[in-house]
């Protein structure tokens, strides 16, 4: 056994090989007290500071209480989507990357592993902790006064879905931002840029749409995969007036098939990512 993954034929079988890998990563990511900290508390203090500083004052006079608690939970959405991103961007991105400097895939590529099973556990890892930290920002949120009014049977559901492909997205990104840098530092400063430059150029991921540089071309807010994600979680978990919450215009993403420019991008740049993994980490010279 090699870092903690079998490698005997008697326990070479995908499942045995995945359920390693996913626990290697779920230790390596418990361990690590900095990403905690970043990953769970650090968008709750944006979530608490934006909402009492900056959101709530500047409602007008006479706003609803429900409008406010509604608005709060917009905010919940965009804060949490942001710090699910911050696990499965820049998180899962320096992970992979220290294993690459750490010179471990030179190790893994002399051993009958199977990649698959390598970059599973990865994905579930990852979109566990994506999905905690969420839910964390949830939790906060609910005992600060945010409310939530999901639409029917299907709301939560599509939620749930619109998280999963923008994780996996995100997570497709780290990969070949991983496979082409290969370094720690410049994998960080690169994938927090991208965060932080998306995350306020979509206006607080959708959030915020008076901030999105052009009303001309503010209808792409629900067609890019940060804001899109996270104004169709607004809309099927939150019943509100929403251009008293600032959030239409744009027209709030009201359908379904909304989903599906999600699972496009997934699609598209997933499978170009496993490919340069392939080739690049598990049959390349990466980390060599």
């Amino acid at each position: 056994m090699a870092y903690g993954i079998p490698e005997s034929s008697s326990q070479n079988s995908w499942v045995v090989q995945f359920q390693s890998f996913l626990k290697r990563h779920v230790r390596a990511s418990l361990r690590n007290k900095v990403a905690l900290f970043w990953n769970f508390v650090w968008p709750v203090l944006w979530y608490l500071l934006s909402v009492h500083l900056i959101v709530v004052p500047e409602l007008p006079d006479g706003i609803p209480d429900d409008v406010v608690a509604a608005v709060k939970g917009t905010q919940v959405i965009t804060f949490g989507i942001f710090g699910a991103i911050t696990v499965t961007l820049v998180g899962f991105a320096g992970e992979l990357t220290s294993d690459i400097e750490d010179k471990r895939y030179r190790k893994f590529r002399s051993l009958p592993i199977a990649p698959t099973a390598d970059l599973a556990g990865r994905f579930v890892s990852g979109f566990t902790f994506g999905l905690l930290s969420f839910l964390f920002v949830v939790a906060v949120g609910i005992l600060d006064g945010a409310r939530f009014q999901p639409r029917g049977a299907i709301g939560i559901p599509i939620a749930l879905l619109s998280l999963l492909l923008l994780c996996a997205f995100c997570m497709a990104i780290a990969l070949l931002v991983a496979a082409f840098v290969q370094d720690d530092t410049q994998t960080n400063i690169l994938t927090l840029s991208v965060v932080m430059l998306g995350f306020f150029v979509t206006g607080f991921n959708g959030m915020q749409t008076w901030m999105f540089p052009s009303e001309k071309y503010e209808a792409v807010l629900n067609f890019l995969p940060n804001s899109l994600a996270a104004r169709l979680q607004a809309y099927y978990l939150i019943d509100t007036d929403w251009a008293r919450a600032g959030l239409s215009p744009p027209a709030m993403p009201d359908s379904p098939a909304f989903v599906l420019p999600l699972l496009a991008y997934t699609v598209v740049v997933g499978a170009v990512a496993v490919f340069v993994m392939k080739r690049v980490v598990y049959k390349g010279d990466a980390g060599d």
